[in-house]
């Protein structure tokens, strides 16, 4: 039998217009919760968080099939452990089981000790988390990925901070994008050209195939020094042929977006969390309407039974 707690977290599948991005920090799981996330998975893959020589390695990916278990959970019915998952050529995942009807969509990042998961009910979507990483050669990686705009644009900066936030911010976003199509790094982050001015946009190549009205992007900074990104598509989602861009295919939307971001409704906590996300919003683009709402992971996994099983040769990895 479910409890109250159970039945209130049940929600809505986020429709055209909306998404839903669940986060937790792997590190904050308390043992209770890395059992019960250690027993929602399938044989394979706690073989797979065992090949992971790194304990935080380890802990971040039951982490992370935790989060989009339970989250998938926090709409229907179907049991954490019963969902079953396939990637396509490109290593995108998707649901392969139990079916549903529209199809549910989700993408998964994760950097250091966070994981978010997006989810809406159809079209195309993508999420990318970055940490900042002062060992990161910025300016190499731009000169060579970036177009001259966006290059030129780190090289007017004349602080090292203020350049890893806009590498990271154009990093993010450019991926939220390939991981979207499901074409990852078959597409080249220089067919991409982010601009923040007047509004956030992205053009594309004709090699891309695409065309920039069919999406929104959103993206965030966190208080940890992450930028996240989101892409969003709800229109077709067959490549558009070459020959059928136009040659000055504009950036602008025929509409405004009725929400650039949206909290959940204020609601008793079961769980409250041990940390904030810190998420300011930076820039969100006018292509489509667009809301988004911050869910945390830890409450999907409390709201979710608990399945009482003792890991034999597996141990659940301890917290450092």
């Amino acid at each position: 039998m479910r409890t109250t707690t159970e039945i209130e977290m049940k929600r809505d599948i986020p429709s055209i217009g909306e998404v839903d991005l669940w986060w937790l920090y792997a590190s904050d799981l308390n043992e209770a919760e890395r059992a019960r996330c250690w027993a929602w998975m399938t044989p394979e893959e706690r073989i797979q968080q065992q090949r992971f020589l790194r304990p935080e390695d380890q802990r971040m990916y039951l982490a992370t099939r935790g989060l989009v278990r339970s989250a998938l959970s926090a709409y229907t019915d179907i049991q954490p452990k019963e969902w079953r998952f396939t990637t396509d050529t490109h290593g995108r995942p998707w649901i392969s089981g139990p079916r549903l009807q529209p199809t549910w969509i989700f993408n998964v990042s994760h950097s250091r000790d966070l994981v978010v998961c997006a989810i809406t009910s159809q079209g195309d979507l993508g999420v990318d988390v970055e940490g900042i990483d002062p060992r990161r050669d910025i300016l190499g990686i731009a000169k060579r990925f970036f177009v001259p705009e966006e290059y030129t644009a780190l090289l007017a900066l004349s602080q090292r901070t203020q350049q890893e936030q806009l590498f990271s911010a154009f990093w993010t976003l450019k991926e939220a994008y390939m991981k979207a199509r499901g074409m990852g790094f078959a597409i080249e982050p220089q067919w991409l050209h982010v601009s923040m001015q007047p509004t956030l946009s992205m053009s594309f190549d004709r090699k891309v195939s695409d065309h920039p009205h069919r999406w929104a992007f959103s993206l965030g900074q966190l208080h940890t020094g992450h930028s996240l990104a989101l892409a969003v598509s709800w229109g077709s989602t067959a490549p558009i042929p070459p020959e059928r861009i136009p040659a000055n295919a504009p950036n602008a939307p025929d509409t405004e977006p009725t929400s650039i971001f949206a909290h959940p409704p204020d609601a008793e906590s079961t769980l409250p969390p041990l940390r904030d996300l810190g998420y300011r919003l930076v820039a969100h683009s006018a292509a489509k309407g667009l809301q988004v709402r911050l869910l945390h992971g830890r409450e999907a996994i409390h709201a979710q039974p608990s399945v009482h099983t003792t890991p034999a040769k597996t141990p659940v990895t301890p917290s450092p």
